[in-house]
């Protein structure tokens, strides 16, 4: 996975840096992450304008992606680095799940086909209560 991430950023002319590299390992191990949390993990060595620098380049090449849950957001890895998936999001507390399904894909693609509809990508988000809150 990292080398792929260095042929990215090379492939677009940037270098790979520890800063990138560390923004990159703490989505790979911990996202999907707010800026503000990624920028916690960043801390000390990386300062908040450089993560919100990086974040800015990783989108705009591809290397991640902002999920929009209402008016916040998270960063994750984008599907070059990660296999497709959807999410569950958490209203109380924002923990945002991964949902890897090959059942739900197969629904999708049949449900596009019986509409003779040509689908290019899609989107599921489940929101709700997450384990931990549904105990409180």
């Amino acid at each position: 996975m990292l080398e792929r991430f260095k042929a990215t950023l090379r492939s677009s002319d940037y270098s790979f840096t520890t800063p990138r590299q560390k923004i990159f390992e703490a989505l790979a191990k911990h996202g999907p992450l707010t800026t503000a949390r990624l920028a916690e993990y960043a801390k000390p060595s990386i300062d908040r304008a450089t993560v919100y620098r990086t974040v800015e380049l990783f989108e705009r090449l591809g290397i991640a992606n902002r999920i929009w849950h209402g008016f916040k957001s998270q960063i994750e890895l984008s599907e070059i680095f990660t296999p497709h998936h959807h999410h569950a999001v958490c209203q109380q507390c924002g923990k945002s799940i991964d949902i890897i399904n090959s059942e739900l894909e197969k629904l999708l693609s049949t449900i596009a086909k019986q509409h003779s509809f040509l689908a290019l990508s899609h989107i599921i988000e489940l929101t709700g209560y997450c384990k931990a809150c549904q105990a409180e």
